[in-house]
């Protein structure tokens, strides 16, 4: 906490890539997940709660630790629920060495200025909303 957080730029969904320093600006909620870890995909479920409830003043960054980008896009292509951003780590796996990804899901919280402010953060089961509210607080 309080360091910068790695930057990156990875491709998005729709193909388009997507840098960290565009986020900049307003708070971070940084997943990391694969479409194989049934515990991520739970805690997938629980995030368009919070991304309605807070979409206004954070930003909500999933991403996929897939190798292939066509793997992700046509599995949140059957969940019409998942309208957040979503990036592909794929070509990219130093994105995952530089947030030392152990396990999945992991959760992470970014300040507006790029800062880590927790890491790990909890899961949208057990605390995310918590650390995020004590985030925009600040």
């Amino acid at each position: 906490p309080g360091s910068t957080a790695p930057g990156f730029t990875l491709t998005g969904r729709d193909g388009k890539e997507v840098s960290l320093k565009d986020l900049k600006g307003k708070p971070v909620v940084l997943s990391f997940w694969t479409t194989y870890c049934e515990g991520c995909l739970s805690e997938m479920d629980l995030i368009r709660p919070l991304y309605d409830k807070y979409k206004d003043n954070a930003r909500f960054v999933s991403v996929s630790a897939d190798k292939y980008l066509s793997k992700m896009v046509r599995f949140i292509d059957m969940k019409k629920e998942y309208v957040w951003t979503f990036l592909n780590a794929g070509e990219h796996p130093e994105v995952l060495k530089d947030y030392d990804v152990r396990s999945y899901p992991l959760f992470v919280l970014i300040d507006g200025d790029g800062r880590i402010n927790k890491y790990p953060a909890g899961q949208p089961s057990n605390g995310l909303e918590a650390d995020l509210q004590k985030l925009l607080e600040k």
